[in-house]
């Protein structure tokens, strides 16, 4: 078995993150609004205080494994659990939680590429980890932006004969 991808899953998605935040920003600025603060000086002591907080409780959970093995391409997941449970766990900031990633394979998706060509090699790819973010992922964010664009340049033709 020849791993081809490791796509990273996250607990949410970019524009979750900036939400958040901006939620719990307008919660602190109401907080110190009420015991007489200005409304734009409570908003320049919260941004001040976490400027230097980037991605503040987004963890990297687990990952989408793109495998060759067999002349067919196999997906993996593994995703952090808690012990005894089948749910993914999203992490929040600070947990003193221990935390078991288990890995398994996707259950029927298998994509064999005889005869095809690259570009229909990618287009099956790219069908297949949307399918499993859809129907596997739900509430969780893959992240596929190195994939999507690295798929259309690699020569799959060549890497699998290099496999074989």
């Amino acid at each position: 078995m020849v791993n081809i991808f490791k796509l990273p899953i996250y607990n949410c998605s970019p524009n979750q993150i900036i939400q958040n935040y901006l939620i719990e920003r307008e919660k602190r600025v109401q907080e110190l609004e009420m015991l007489g603060w200005e409304k734009s000086r409570a908003s320049d002591h919260y941004t001040r205080l976490h400027i230097k907080m980037t991605d503040p409780d987004n963890y990297i959970i687990g990952y989408l494994y793109v495998d060759y093995c067999n002349d067919c391409f196999q997906y993996r997941l593994g995703v952090c659990k808690r012990a005894n449970s089948n749910r993914a766990y999203k992490m929040p900031l600070y947990t003193t939680t221990k935390h078991y990633m288990q890995v398994h394979h996707i259950n029927g998706v298998y994509d064999c590429p005889n005869n095809m060509s690259n570009a229909e090699i990618a287009i099956m790819l790219k069908e297949s980890i949307d399918m499993i973010c859809a129907n596997d992922l739900k509430g969780l964010y893959c992240d596929r932006d190195s994939f999507n664009k690295l798929n259309n340049h690699i020569d799959y033709k060549a890497l699998i004969s290099d496999i074989k």
